[in-house]
C-alpha cells in the first residue's frame, strides 16, 4: 500500500519574502498533490535531500534547483516592483 501523505498547512501569505516561505509553498503544493518527497524528487530530477533542503528553506540550496522544483509544481514566481 502506498504511503499516505499528510497535507502541509497552506502558508499564511502568498508573498515570498524568504527562502523559508518559498520552501513552505513548495511543501504545501507537494503534499496537496499527495506526493511523497521521494516521488517528487525523482520527478524533479533531484535527490531526496535536496528537496528536503528546499522545503526547509535552506539558504545554501542552488537557486536553479529551487526554481525547477517550483516550476514542476506549477508555482509562478512573479516580480512586482510596484
Amino acid at each position: 500500500m502506498a504511503k499516505v501523505v499528510k497535507q502541509a498547512q497552506k502558508p499564511i501569505s502568498d508573498a515570498i519574502n524568504s527562502v523559508k516561505s518559498l520552501g513552505e509553498h513548495i511543501l504545501h503544493h507537494r503534499t496537496k498533490l499527495g506526493m511523497s518527497r521521494e516521488e517528487a524528487a525523482s520527478l524533479c530530477g533531484i535527490n531526496y535531500k535536496t528537496l528536503e533542503n528546499i522545503e526547509k528553506g535552506n539558504p545554501n540550496t542552488k537557486i536553479g534547483n529551487v526554481l525547477e522544483v517550483a516550476k514542476m509544481f506549477g508555482l509562478k514566481i512573479i516580480i512586482d516592483d510596484k
